[in-house]
């Protein structure tokens, strides 16, 4: 799987589907809640430059996204929707 992805699609994509995301010294921190409970988290580094091939890899395993090359560039394409996210990691029994 070779999925590019830069800060500000990465902060796109974690929007849309509703993660929270904190601001720390270098690096951001992003958690993904189901019903009030935290199921996912990763962390990003907060400069400007494109994220890492092998970080990006990490972002996306860690997001339960990992073995899906096509949900990895929905997500980062922006069409995978809250709804549907939690549908695919309910099916890869992530959920």
């Amino acid at each position: 799987m070779s999925v590019t992805l830069n800060r500000t699609q990465a902060i796109q994509m974690l929007t849309k589907i509703g993660a929270k995301m904190e601001e720390g010294g270098r690096h951001t921190k992003v958690s993904f809640e189901v019903n009030g409970k935290k199921v996912l988290q990763t962390v990003f580094s907060r400069g400007s430059k494109d994220i890492p091939t092998g970080t990006a890899k990490s972002i996306f395993r860690e997001l339960g996204l990992g073995k899906s090359t096509e949900k990895c560039l929905a997500l980062r394409n922006c069409p995978l929707k809250r709804e549907e996210y939690i549908a695919y990691l309910q099916s890869e029994g992530v959920l």
